[in-house]
C-alpha cells in the first residue's frame, strides 16, 4: 500500500470516528498537523508532503480548505476524503486522557452496554464501537474543552434507539431535567443582575418556549424552542429587546456576549459563544455532583448531557438522588423519565414550584412493533460478534468488508444505516 492510499484512509477513518459519531456533518474537513502528515507518511526527503497533497487534490480524491483553530486563532487546514473506502482505526494513535475518577468510572459503565433484540437497526457507527471498544475505547469517548461535555456513541444515539439501551443485560430508563437550559440561564441571571422578570418566569414554573411563542407570534412550541436557542445563543441583537423590551436581562445577556470572557478559551473572534460557553459549562458543574452522588450509590449509569440513563431497577433511588441535587440548583424544576413505548403514554407535569414534583415513572417494558435489525444481530450479553455482511452494490451504507476493516460509504451521501 502506498503512502498516498495509507494517507487516505487514515482522513477517511478520523472522518468516521471525529464527525459522525458525534452527530456532525461528516462532509466536514478534520484537521491532522504538517508535522504528522510529513512524519506519518510523507517523510523529507523520500516525499515531498506538498506535491504528494496535490497530486491527490488533482486526481479527485482529496479536498483541502482552510479554518481558523477555535482556540488559537490561527490558520489550520482540514481534510476531507472525496472517495468511498476502507477504514482502519489502528493508525489513529491513542489519546492520553488524565480523566478524573468519576469520568473513568462513565468510561468502564460503556463497556456493560448492549441493545435489546427489539431495538430499530443498528447504526453502524455504534456496531463500530461494539466491536472495538474494549481495546480502543478511548477513540470512542471524549470530553470537549469548550465546556467539559461528555460525548460517546451513546450520546448521538436517536432517541427510538437509545429507548433499547441495556446496562448489564437490564433495560434501562432515561431521566432528563425539562428545559435545562432556561433554568440555568435563569439562575445566571439571578446570579448576576439580581430580581429579573425573566427568572421569575423560570422560577414560578412557567414554560419559557410558551412565553417565546406567544411573544413572536409562532405557531409552535417547536418553533419557539428553536428561536430561543437562536437569538439567545447567537450574535447580540435586538430581537429579544423588540420582544420583551429593554429589560436588565436582556442588556446583560447582550452584554455578556459581547465582552471577553477569560475562563471561556474559545471566545477568540466569537464572544457570543460566552452564553453558551456558560450555560454548557454549568450544566456540567450540576451533572457532575448527579454523576458522583450515583457512583457513591453503586448505580451504573450513561449520561448524555443534562440526562442520566439507569437500570429501570435503580430509577427509584436515581429518581431521589437527581432530585436531591437539583433542590439546590433550582427554585423549581422537572424531571422527565423515557424508555421503551408505552402503550398508553401517561405523561406527568409538575403542578407546584415548591418543592418540585418529580413524575412518577413506569417501569414496565413494553415490546414494540419495530422492525428487525437489517444488517447483522449484536449480541453483547456474554460476548459480541460481528458478522460481515456482503458489500452494498451502491455503497450508501457503512459496512464491515470480508478483510475485517470498516468501509463507508461517500461522504455526504445521506447515512442509511
Amino acid at each position: 500500500m502506498t503512502p498516498s492510499e495509507l494517507f487516505l484512509i487514515y482522513v477517511r477513518t478520523l472522518q468516521f470516528m471525529k464527525l459522525r459519531l458525534r452527530n456532525l456533518d461528516e462532509t466536514e474537513g478534520v484537521y491532522i498537523s504538517q508535522h504528522e502528515i510529513e512524519e506519518r507518511f510523507f517523510p523529507f526527503p523520500k516525499y515531498h508532503r506538498t506535491k504528494e497533497l496535490q497530486s491527490l487534490i488533482d486526481s479527485g480524491k482529496l479536498q483541502i480548505s482552510e479554518s481558523i483553530s477555535p482556540k488559537s486563532g490561527h490558520k489550520m487546514f482540514l481534510y476531507e476524503v472525496l472517495l468511498p473506502g476502507a477504514m482502519d482505526i489502528k493508525l489513529i494513535k491513542p489519546k492520553i486522557s488524565g480523566y478524573d475518577p468519576d469520568i473513568l468510572q462513565i468510561i468502564e459503565n460503556l463497556k456493560y452496554v448492549s441493545l435489546s433484540p427489539e431495538n430499530p437497526e443498528i447504526p453502524m457507527y455504534f456496531a463500530a464501537f461494539l466491536k472495538y471498544r474494549h481495546n480502543y475505547m478511548d477513540l470512542f469517548f471524549n470530553v470537549d474543552d469548550f465546556s467539559g461535555r461528555v460525548h460517546s456513541p451513546v450520546t448521538s444515539l436517536r432517541g427510538i434507539i437509545r429507548d433499547h439501551l441495556l446496562i448489564d443485560g437490564q433495560p434501562t430508563i432515561g431521566i432528563d431535567v425539562a428545559t435545562m437550559q432556561p433554568l440555568l440561564l435563569g439562575k445566571a441571571l439571578t446570579q448576576s443582575i439580581g430580581p429579573n422578570e425573566y427568572s421569575t418566569w423560570i422560577d414560578s414554573g412557567q414554560d419559557i418556549y410558551l412565553i417565546f411563542q406567544q411573544k413572536a407570534c409562532l405557531l409552535t412550541r417547536k418553533e419557539a424552542k428553536s428561536y430561543f436557542f437562536k437569538i439567545t445563543f447567537g450574535w447580540p441583537n435586538n430581537n429579544l429587546a423588540n420582544l420583551f423590551g429593554n429589560a436588565n436581562w436582556i442588556t446583560w445577556i447582550n452584554e455578556y456576549k459581547s465582552r471577553v470572557e477569560p475562563r471561556n478559551t474559545h471566545n477568540k473572534g466569537k464572544l457570543h459563544n460566552n452564553l453558551a460557553w456558560l450555560l454548557q459549562s454549568t450544566e456540567v458543574a450540576v451533572m457532575r455532583k448527579v454523576w458522583h452522588s450515583l457512583i457513591l450509590a453503586g448505580i451504573p449509569f450513561l449520561t448524555v448531557h443534562d440526562e442520566v440513563i439507569v437500570k429501570q431497577s435503580d430509577q427509584q433511588q436515581a429518581l431521589n438522588i437527581f432530585s436531591s441535587i437539583l433542590d439546590n440548583e433550582f427554585t423549581y424544576y422537572k424531571l422527565n423519565c423515557t424508555g421503551p413505548p408505552q402503550p398508553t403514554p401517561n405523561p406527568q407535569v409538575s403542578q407546584s414550584p415548591l418543592p418540585a414534583i418529580v413524575p412518577p415513572c413506569s417501569p414496565a417494558i413494553v415490546q414494540s412493533p419495530l422492525p428487525p435489525l437489517s444488517h447483522q444481530h449484536i449480541n453483547t450479553l456474554s460476548h459480541f460478534q460481528i458478522i460481515p455482511p456482503p458489500p452494498p452494490p451502491d455503497l450508501k451504507h457503512d459496512y464491515f468488508g470480508p478483510d475485517g476493516l470498516l468501509y463507508t460509504h461517500h461522504p455526504g451521501l445521506p447515512d442509511l444505516c
